[in-house]
């Protein structure tokens, strides 16, 4: 199995915000990534949220940390999966970006 890979997000929201706009993101993923999985599982314990799916007969399983001043989402990917790693990475980055950035005004 290939190491896990590791994305960092630093935001200027709090522990408390980052973590709420990540749970309120977590409906528009899914709608993204519906018609490319068969399930998606996850939940959270305390500012930790684990999380599993399936895509195309593969198993994805992962955890995002959620702290004061950084977001670290690790993911374990199969050999399959793992070899489009930086797009997956790139894409991971940019939605993350997007639901942490606060918003200017």
């Amino acid at each position: 199995m290939p190491e896990p890979i590791t994305v960092t997000i630093s935001h200027s929201l709090g522990r408390d915000e980052a973590r709420r706009r990540l749970d309120e993101g977590l409906g528009h993923v899914r709608s993204q990534l519906a018609p490319f999985v068969s399930s998606i599982n996850y939940g959270w314990t305390g500012y930790r949220l684990d999380f599993g799916l399936a895509a195309i007969g593969q198993s994805i399983n992962g955890r995002i940390h959620v702290e004061d001043r950084l977001v670290r989402i690790e993911l374990s990917l199969p050999p399959l999966l793992h070899i489009l790693s930086k797009p997956i990475i790139d894409r991971i980055r940019n939605e993350g970006v997007r639901l942490l950035d606060k918003p200017s005004g």
